[in-house]
């Protein structure tokens, strides 16, 4: 994330997702709990980026502090 002075604030740094993020990924995908009337959750085990691979344009982000 940039802020108005062109930089990135210290200590907080948002890029593109890689492979490397997909078991992170499957476990913040698990603990976000859509609330709703009836509470929805997601599973894209064991591949987080297998569902937006079909689409031609597509992007994935992390953001991470400076403990990763």
């Amino acid at each position: 994330m940039i802020d108005d002075t062109g930089r990135e604030p210290p200590g907080f740094c948002v890029r593109e997702a890689t492979l490397q993020d997909n078991a992170a990924l499957l476990a913040l995908d698990r603990e976000c709990v859509v609330a709703a009337a009836t509470p929805v959750s997601f599973d894209r085990s064991p591949d987080f980026f297998a569902r937006s691979r079909p689409y031609s344009s597509w992007r994935a982000y992390v953001a991470e502090g400076d403990s990763g």
